[in-house]
């Protein structure tokens, strides 16, 4: 049986005149985010009472009121420019925040590393979330996302409705080109999402069958050790040079910072200064941009090459407190994350071995394990076998050859449930986040 999964699928929005009517439900999903977070931490702290999911959208329903009723807190009725749905699933993240909050209360860790929910500013605030469901199609106000014209060739139209009847109605309509939405499964919902850079993006969210990309088996396993000169290197001695994305954008972006934020320079909110701030994020996205697609690259590479991939898992929390912005730099994160979904796709394996096993200390030819191998030294001598090699194509060697021992961890450290930020439903993307 096929196995059915959620994706997601970016649209940038071009820029039009009435992009900037967008930004309004944003700033109110802001504002509807912090009241919840104030109104969780004032009845927790005056009656001992945790507010759970269906009490938040009660609450934030009666706030908000109906238009045609006249009903609702005349200070909240502006919040009738967001659809309930919209408001609802604003209470879900609230709810998922302090959820997750609880539970890491509950693994041992402090309250500052637990993810206590905590007050957004407004240019912070990304996103809101519409239903797409044909149980909202042609019912009602007609709120939400629908499909109004389709073609063949799987692109057309859609129109999102925001608000009730009245001033507060607004309704937009946007041309799908360029990928057809129709190729990607059953539609749930779409997210709004506005980006630094000042962007705008409509972020599907579909289900559909895992797609697979036909690779031809290799029967290779490969190990790959990560350095700082050296984004990997593998167990053939064959090295990737580590890529400088931020180091090569650095003088641009420290003269764009200081011309932001330094004394005397913008006066903070004027025009010059929102000018500024647009250019510091697109360079910023720049950067993001070209990192991301390194790693997609090398990713199908390497899932084209070899069958299994083992990795060490490496403290790269630690590893950041000793290099700082080299490892972030770097995001082998990032790129873990993104080898593991190329594989799923490919049918590949991504294997890691304990970070407490010594493959830098340990001769690939004969198992004899050095007392001490500094980080400065960067060859390999073994006393015993007299093997000369470089430590990292050793070190590689070594995680290849325990690929199949009882120190592999598993397979993957990211679930097919992991969730994402916007929706709630279980999303693995299938590209490089915009």
């Amino acid at each position: 049986m096929a196995t059915v999964i959620s994706m997601r699928q970016n649209y940038q929005l071009v820029n039009h005149r009435r992009n900037k009517y967008l930004h309004e439900p944003i700033n109110i999903a802001s504002e509807v985010w912090n009241y919840l977070v104030a109104y969780r931490r004032w009845m927790y702290k005056s009656f001992r009472k945790s507010v759970g999911k269906i009490d938040m959208q009660k609450h934030v329903g009666a706030l908000r009121g109906d238009i045609q009723k006249g009903t609702g807190v005349a200070a909240f009725q502006h919040w009738q420019t967001l659809n309930l749905q919209a408001l609802g699933e604003i209470c879900d993240r609230v709810d998922k925040a302090y959820t997750r909050f609880y539970d890491n209360l509950k693994k041992g860790m402090t309250v500052r590393k637990a993810g206590l929910p905590r007050f957004r500013k407004r240019w912070k605030h990304r996103s809101f979330v519409l239903p797409f469901s044909e149980k909202h199609h042609g019912r009602g106000n007609g709120n939400g996302c629908k499909i109004i014209d389709w073609g063949e060739n799987g692109y057309g139209k859609i129109r999102l409705s925001l608000g009730e009847r009245g001033k507060t109605k607004r309704v937009f309509k946007f041309h799908i080109g360029n990928r057809p939405l129709s190729e990607c499964g059953t539609l749930k919902s779409v997210s709004i999402i506005r980006t630094g850079d000042g962007k705008f993006h409509l972020s599907f969210v579909t289900e559909r069958e895992h797609p697979k990309i036909s690779y031809p088996s290799t029967g290779k396993i490969g190990g790959f050790d990560f350095g700082l000169t050296n984004f990997l290197t593998n167990d053939d001695g064959d090295s990737i040079a580590s890529p400088a994305f931020l180091f090569d954008e650095l003088d641009e972006l420290r003269r764009r910072s200081k011309k932001l934020s330094g004394r005397g320079r913008k006066t903070l909110g004027s025009g010059s200064w929102v000018r500024e701030k647009l250019n510091v994020a697109r360079l910023h996205r720049k950067i993001a941009n070209r990192r991301s697609d390194f790693h997609w690259k090398l990713a199908h590479q390497l899932c084209e090459k070899y069958d299994v991939l083992c990795f060490e898992d490496l403290n790269l929390d630690g590893m950041k407190r000793i290099w700082g912005r080299k490892i972030s730099d770097l995001a082998l994160s990032d790129f873990l994350r993104t080898l593991e979904w190329v594989a799923k796709k490919t049918g590949r394996e991504v294997r890691y071995v304990d970070r407490f096993y010594p493959s830098s200390k340990t001769c690939s030819q004969c198992g004899e394990i050095k007392e001490e191998m500094p980080l400065r030294q960067r060859v390999f001598e073994c006393g015993d076998c007299g093997l000369v090699m470089g430590r990292d194509h050793n070190a590689a060697i070594n995680l290849r050859n325990q690929s199949g021992r009882d120190s592999v961890l598993g397979k993957s450290r990211v679930s097919d449930s992991e969730t994402s930020s916007q929706s709630g439903a279980p999303v693995l993307t299938a590209e490089p986040s915009v």
